[in-house]
Order: structure tokens, then sequence, then C-alpha cells
């Protein structure tokens, strides 16, 4: 894998004066990294369900897309069952190797390794992920891991 500053995606509203599509999406790219300048590192407690697909899979979300390869694998964040905070996406089979690490006695369960990079987003946004297009609204958080190879960003509700 090689390793790429991530794209940031700031979105604007676009469309016809007086349009009931006025919140049509324009795209603008700019690259972005977070660091200490601009965000801060947390730990992520949280454990998920995790494992490796068979085949190439899309998840469609309210966020964007998630589309993962054959061999990448599928995370169900949100283990304990509460609906609210459910959420499935993709993940890269070298970056999940390096980012995360079994629970002992618990199948297809893991936690994430080491600190994450994180900023809450005063707009909305939208950024080019491994697995396709990531949207989030004013409030949520970009967030990236903190390995320096890993420039991969995803958003947080």
């Amino acid at each position: 894998m090689s390793c790429s500053v991530p794209m940031d995606v700031a979105m604007e509203e676009s469309g016809p004066a007086g349009s009931s599509r006025a919140n049509r999406l324009s795209v603008l790219m700019k690259p972005t990294r977070l660091s200490a300048i601009n965000a801060k590192k947390y730990r992520k407690k949280t454990l998920v369900y995790a494992f490796k697909s068979k085949d190439a899979i899309n998840c469609l979300k309210s966020w964007g897309d998630s589309q993962g390869k054959k061999g990448d694998w599928v995370i169900i964040n949100n283990p304990t069952g509460d609906p609210e905070g459910e959420d499935i996406y993709t993940c890269d089979n070298e970056v999940f190797m390096k980012t995360y690490e079994p629970v002992v006695q618990q199948p297809h369960v893991f936690r994430k390794t080491g600190q994450i990079w994180a900023a809450h987003m005063g707009k909305r946004f939208a950024i080019v992920t491994m697995e396709g297009i990531g949207r989030g609204n004013a409030g949520d958080w970009l967030a990236q891991n903190s390995l320096d190879c890993f420039n991969e960003q995803w958003s947080i509700s």
C-alpha cells in the first residue's frame, strides 16, 4: 500500500435559485491531514464485530458508500446491540491488521489499537476514503488513524 495524503472535500450548496434541490453539492477538493495543529488524539474504547470478506462488498450508508474489495474487513460498530449507534463499514486488510487486535475468547470481536486524530467539524464536509466518499454534517467529527502510513479518514456522527 502506498501512503498518500487524503483529500478533504469541501461542499457548498448549489442549484437553481428557488429550487427545491438547492442542497445539491458541488465538490471542491484540497489536501488535508489531521495533526496536533488541527485535531486532538483519542483512543476508541468500543469493541467491534468484524470478519474478512470473501467477496467485494458495498455498504450504502447515509454518510456515503463504503466499498470494500475481496479480502477487506467488514466492521459492525457498536456490538452492544443498541440500534441507535449501530454502523457497518469496510476496512482495507492491511489497515485493519495494523490498527485492530482480537479480544481474547470472543470470536470476531476486535478493539482498535493505538490512537486516532479527530477534529470537530463546524460545517458539512465530505472526504475521499479508500472505500469511497464519506460525508459528515456540522457537529460531526473527522477522524484519521495516527499511524504515519495510514492517512485514511472517516466521519463520526
